[in-house]
């Protein structure tokens, strides 16, 4: 027994003998709900989690339980409130907050402004109203367009509006994630344009048809953007315009309706092109990608006549969906003098190739 007892003693506490700093990092990797309850493990976790740096709020994963109603958002909306007010007067770096259900718009209005205040670098929102709500509009917090350490963001909503200042906006965004549900006709272009120095631009979701028919996208400073938008309905055209003078990587998931027009993109250095279906106007946007020199291409078909020479590409990845459809490779060799890679990617199998002077050797 006492050799036990003495073994036990010599067991160190390595968790509490690191510095309340390099715990603060660790809980800032966990939901905020269970980064607070390590409040009940001793007397000095007792704060640490009011220094944490980054904070996630989730109103469906917090109170599962009660996601439907407004039992729960009124849980869900005292937790925020009382970690917010709570936490101490350091700077936040992360910013996440989900909201599926809320009776009261203003509390997600005055969270936003918080984490502004607090000096937010990366600011993650999502805002869905649900069937269980009576659907309003929730306008974006003049601050948050005017906050000057914001870098990342990233929007996800069925009901944001956009109202931003004139001058000022977003000085220091240089990543913008939009996942958009039925937006207004110019409401992406006008948070789009309030951008000066943005470099990456993400856009998906769903557009509606007799709302939504044209897109300009103008960003000076953009590198990379890629976009994955449809339609609710099929076969409505609708046009992306796009002019990106230093834009290097672009990444297009292209349906029946969409219809790209590409400027000044002789910059370009990498695409990746979904096409699911190939229609003859596609043949603009591949002779304005034709300067890159990787390009990964899925298709079911492209004719011939589609490809302009691709004279600087130098890797190449071709997704063929069935094997009858063999002879689409054949016409990207010889579009393509300089290619030294070759991947391609048929159902089950999967062929790396290196292209060769004298022709392709193929790894057993």
């Amino acid at each position: 027994m006492s050799l036990v007892l003495k073994r036990r003693a010599k067991v160190k506490d390595r968790i509490n003998a690191l510095p309340d700093a390099l715990l603060c990092h660790i809980l800032s990797f966990l939901p905020t709900k269970y980064a607070v309850r390590t409040t009940i493990l001793s007397r000095r976790w007792k704060n640490l989690w009011t220094s944490v740096p980054n904070l996630y709020f989730n109103d469906r994963k917090d109170f599962p339980s009660f996601q439907a109603g407004p039992y729960g958002s009124n849980l869900f909306t005292r937790f925020v409130d009382r970690v917010l007010y709570f936490r101490d007067s350091s700077d936040i770096k992360k910013f996440r907050l989900s909201v599926t259900y809320t009776d009261d718009l203003s509390h997600v209005d005055g969270w936003l402004c918080t984490a502004v205040r607090r000096n937010v670098v990366e600011l993650d929102f999502e805002l869905c109203q649900s069937h269980y709500n009576q659907y309003r509009e929730f306008e974006l917090p003049q601050s948050l367009f005017t906050c000057t350490t914001l870098t990342v963001l990233k929007l996800s909503s069925n009901c944001i509006t956009y109202a931003p200042p004139t001058a000022g906006c977003f000085p220091s965004l240089k990543f913008l994630y939009v996942t958009v549900h039925y937006p207004d006709t110019d409401s992406i272009e006008k948070l789009i344009s309030c951008c000066p120095i943005l470099e990456n631009l993400n856009i998906d979701g769903i557009l509606r048809c007799d709302v939504v028919s044209d897109i300009h996208i103008s960003v000076p400073t953009l590198k990379t953007l890629s976009i994955n938008l449809s339609v609710d309905r099929q076969y409505h055209d609708y046009n992306l315009f796009i002019n990106g003078p230093k834009l290097e990587n672009i990444d297009f998931k292209h349906d029946l309706s969409s219809n790209y027009s590409l400027e000044h993109s002789k910059s370009l250095v990498k695409a990746n092109i979904v096409l699911k279906e190939v229609p003859c106007r596609i043949v603009a946007l591949l002779e304005a990608i034709s300067n890159v020199k990787y390009l990964s291409l899925s298709a079911e078909r492209l004719k011939e006549w589609y490809l302009p020479v691709f004279p600087n590409l130098s890797q190449l990845k071709v997704v063929l969906y069935y094997s009858c459809y063999w002879e689409m490779l054949v016409m990207l060799l010889r579009k393509t003098p300089n290619l030294e890679d070759l991947i391609v990617e048929d159902v089950s199998k999967i062929w790396r190739m290196h292209i060769v002077p004298h022709g392709i050797n193929m790894p057993s």
